[in-house]
């Protein structure tokens, strides 16, 4: 019996052995490999509000009427706002779509260029409520560039938070994308990005094998297969997500906890 359980012993070592092995280190919707979480503390947590055009075209075309999107953005003043896809022109005069909205807001616009396009870039902007205090812009290949931003969790400005946006538009950028992104994760950047759904499980298996204990949770898909993702360390946790559709446009209300 002695010599049965020392096999016993040994094999269930083996065993816990080989699953803390293949567990993987993003998580989809689990919280990540980090066990159990805290009860939510409203207190520290930050709310993102993600508008983009339900069929994944470019938001704030030139002319085009932004008086629907107004409504959205107006109902969610305690929001840090993130616009997906707006396109920037650059030439004898610079044509930004965020700055209208900023001046209807009373925000701060900051715009991530991603893709060229003609005369100019289409990229995600933020629209902050507080003055800005740092920027970065990181690039990842001639498609893809990662915008960060110094921000806070909540509206007293007592909990500082950096916020970081791009855009995937090619499969050969995953890869690079995954590794422009570790040392952002890894100093606790929260990191709110779209993609081709059919991406995602490469792209988490990248960022999993750079960055152990990350999460990553797709939020929703728009009509042209991309999808709206959130990825952290496990300082984050991505705690209530839900989508609203007003005609042509929809928001994604994200509520995401600092853990720590």
């Amino acid at each position: 019996m002695g010599t049965l359980n020392r096999i016993m012993k040994t094999v269930c070592g083996y065993g816990l052995l080989v699953l803390l092995v293949v567990l993987p280190s993003c998580g989809d919707n689990e919280g990540g490999g980090n066990g159990s979480l805290p009860e939510w503390d409203k207190s520290k947590t930050m709310h993102i509000a993600v508008a983009g055009k339900t069929d994944g075209s470019s938001l704030l075309a030139s002319g085009e009427d932004d008086a629907g999107l107004l409504s959205l953005l107006r109902s969610r003043q305690s929001a840090t706002l993130l616009l997906k896809d707006c396109e920037v022109s650059y030439g004898n005069i610079t044509v930004n779509p965020l700055v209208s909205l900023a001046y209807e807001l009373r925000r701060i616009p900051v715009f991530g260029k991603g893709m060229p396009v003609e005369g100019g870039y289409s990229g995600n902007g933020f629209l902050l409520d507080h003055t800005l205090a740092a920027q970065t812009e990181k690039e990842v290949s001639g498609n893809c560039n990662i915008k960060s931003v110094e921000t806070f969790v909540t509206n007293n400005e007592t909990l500082d938070a950096v916020l970081a946006t791009l855009s995937v538009v090619n499969q050969e950028d995953v890869e690079q994308a995954a590794g422009a992104l570790a040392s952002l994760l890894r100093d606790g950047t929260l990191v709110v990005g779209f993609m081709q759904n059919s991406w995602l499980e490469e792209f988490k298996a990248a960022v999993a094998q750079r960055v152990d204990g990350c999460r990553l949770e797709t939020v929703t898909a728009y009509a042209d297969g991309v999808s709206l993702f959130v990825l952290s360390s496990d300082k984050w946790v991505l705690r209530e997500s839900a989508s609203e559709e007003e005609g042509a446009y929809m928001v994604s209300d994200l509520q995401v906890e600092q853990l720590y």
